[in-house]
């Protein structure tokens, strides 16, 4: 088996290298879809922003399908029996492999999609501000106090 035969015409397979927190945990296997989320630093402001979305996953590592691991004298140092990969190959377009080339540097993460999902969503960057000014978005406004009793008065 080899890896341009899972590739479709106009495709390119492009490897990204990966670690546990990028990869999810290495629970990622050949087949899944994954979006690619990345945080960028500007002059002025940080932004994150999904890169792609819904991108198949060619190979983990020198895993090419779920059922076969490849012979130990085909992995990779950066592979194990057990599963782990520190790499990930998608199929992309042209372009996309030019985006993703040029993010090398930046902070990418996969985040895997439930089988099934293909919906392409429109998510706008976000701003670090914009992202801290949500979190409290949920919390009751005004102070709190802890009122303390000890031995029946306060």
């Amino acid at each position: 088996e080899t890896l341009a035969l899972g590739l479709k015409p106009g495709f390119r397979a492009y490897t990204l290298e990966v670690n546990e927190t990028s990869g999810v945990g290495s629970l990622l296997r050949p087949g899944n879809r994954v979006d690619v989320l990345t945080k960028l630093d500007s002059e002025k402001r940080q932004v994150t922003s999904f890169v792609f979305q819904n991108l198949q996953i060619l190979a983990t590592g020198q895993r090419l399908d779920w059922g076969r691991e490849p012979p130990k004298s085909q992995r990779s140092n950066n592979d194990n029996a057990n599963g782990e990969y520190g790499t990930v190959t998608l199929a992309v377009t042209p372009e996309q492999a030019e985006t993703l080339m040029n993010l090398e540097g930046h902070p990418l993460r996969l985040v895997l999609r439930g089988t099934g999902d293909e919906e392409i969503l429109s998510v706008p960057s976000q701003s670090e501000s914009e992202i801290l000014s949500k979190l409290g978005h949920f919390a009751p406004s005004g102070r709190r106090s802890i009122e303390i009793i000890r031995g029946g008065s306060k």
